[in-house]
């Protein structure tokens, strides 16, 4: 009986595991280009971000499911490096070079820099836009690892965790529905 019970729980994770390739779905774009990032809105746009330090990052727009892409951001030489959109549909953006973290809120027309509190220079490793107006960024800088989080959509900024740690570096970060920063 322990065989038969056995022998048909593996069959089943193995229909499980077969079963669960058929979700997949390639998105098409340019082998040339190195992709950093995806992110979907409510409407089901994708944006692709893409570049490295040997090739041009931009950001781009799909609003067929990958069948056809535009070119929304053109970062002129420096790679896009993350992305986070609000339930409004307003795009934060980090990349390399100067002035690194952008936003835009007019289908991406017009791309606005924030500037973040001292001594934070925008070495930017996640944004994380929760809510409606609730933003938290991690970074790393000369001077330590910080996140910095803003209540009204980037207009302020406070730093809600900064290490003296010089090599520190806060690469991911995660809130839960109580605003807990982890």
């Amino acid at each position: 009986m322990k065989i038969r019970i056995g022998l048909i729980v593996i069959f089943t994770n193995c229909l499980t595991f077969v079963f669960a390739q058929n979700f997949w779905e390639q998105l098409y774009f340019p082998d040339t280009v190195t992709i950093r990032f995806l992110a979907t809105n409510d409407s089901g746009y994708v944006f692709m971000g893409a570049g490295n330090s040997q090739q041009t990052g931009d950001v781009y727009r799909s609003k067929d499911n990958a069948q056809s892409w535009e070119l929304v951001y053109n970062n002129y030489g420096f790679s896009v490096q993350t992305i986070a959109i609000s339930a409004v549909w307003n795009i934060y953006s980090r990349r390399t070079g100067s002035d690194r973290f952008l936003f835009y809120e007019d289908n991406c027309d017009t791309w606005d820099v924030i500037e973040l509190p001292p001594p934070s220079y925008g070495n930017i490793m996640k944004i994380l836009y929760v809510g409606q107006d609730t933003i938290c960024v991690s970074s790393w800088e000369s001077e330590g690892a910080f996140i910095t989080k803003s209540f009204d959509t980037g207009g302020t900024w406070k730093h809600i965790f900064v290490t003296d740690n010089q090599n520190g570096c806060v690469s991911d970060i995660a809130i839960s529905s109580n605003y807990r920063v982890f």
